[in-house]
């Protein structure tokens, strides 16, 4: 999500893939049987309707990790429950959506790769349209040839549209 006012964020952002200092030394681990689990939870969330707070664009894809690896990557991102609360957490915690994914992602040691690299269960970003008819960013699961992201159940969109991935375990 955008934040109203603010110069829109590159479509395609690069990635640099270097050594950074700065990555925090924990890492998640997949639980043994992460592949069923990841097939199970997205069969789960199929007819699941989109709600702000619990299966919107930023909490589909942390509910997943959390799932798959028992971090819950969202655990201070959990406290709206309406687009507007939405877009006051994400300019709280750093400005812009992809700012605050990044944020994350870099403090649970989650290193960012191009979409090409991105695995089964890995978290991912791409334009999605959302309920109220607008195209924004939304944080999806990469599920093979294409990614899952929430809408009023699920939607998918094939890995070339996808914006930027992280390796999550």
């Amino acid at each position: 999500m955008a934040v109203v006012g603010e110069e829109p964020e590159p479509l395609l952002e690069s990635v640099v893939l270097t050594k950074d200092h700065n990555v925090s030394d924990k890492q998640l681990t997949r639980l043994e049987a992460w592949p069923e689990i990841l097939a199970d939870v997205i069969k789960g969330m199929k007819d699941i309707p989109f709600q702000y707070g619990e299966h919107d664009c930023c909490m589909f894809g942390a509910n997943v990790v959390l799932e798959l690896t028992g971090v819950d990557l969202a655990s201070k991102l959990r406290t709206y429950t309406t687009e507007k609360g939405a877009y006051k957490t994400i300019k709280k915690n750093g400005g812009t959506f992809t700012k605050m994914i990044d944020a994350i992602m870099k403090e649970h040691g989650c290193k960012p790769v191009k979409r090409a690299y991105c695995r089964r269960g890995d978290l991912v970003i791409a334009m999605v349209m959302t309920e109220s008819g607008k195209k924004e960013r939304a944080l999806g699961v990469c599920l093979g040839a294409e990614a899952a992201f929430a809408s009023d159940g699920i939607q998918t969109k094939p890995m070339t549209e996808i914006i930027r991935g992280w390796h999550c375990g």
